[in-house]
């Protein structure tokens, strides 16, 4: 017989991107993203099994620059928050012809 195991996830759902927008005159403040990523990180006490991550694509090398116009991300700035010792980043699929 195997043993369970138990594994944690963390999911953000096409709001990865809102972490980084800041318009203070709508009443969206700027918001601290490695406090605030942290905080998940710590509610899991160790980093999660799995993060699942599903945003609109921007243009690589934009890095967040795209969130407030454009509601999209640069994948390789998401990977670059989740290089730590543990992670890895996965296999993603996407689609060619969405614009970005």
């Amino acid at each position: 017989m195997t043993s369970a195991r138990t594994i944690s996830t963390q999911r953000s759902i096409k709001s990865y991107h809102d972490i980084y927008p800041v318009n203070e005159a709508d009443g969206w403040p700027a918001i601290d993203a490695a406090d605030f990523l942290g905080q998940i990180h710590r509610a899991f006490e160790t980093q999660p099994d799995v993060s699942l991550i599903v945003d609109h694509y921007a243009t690589p090398g934009s890095g967040n620059s795209a969130t407030q116009e454009l509601h999209r991300i640069d994948v390789e700035f998401i990977k670059g928050g989740y290089r730590q010792p543990r992670l890895s980043p996965g296999c993603r699929i996407r689609r060619v012809a969405q614009p970005r």
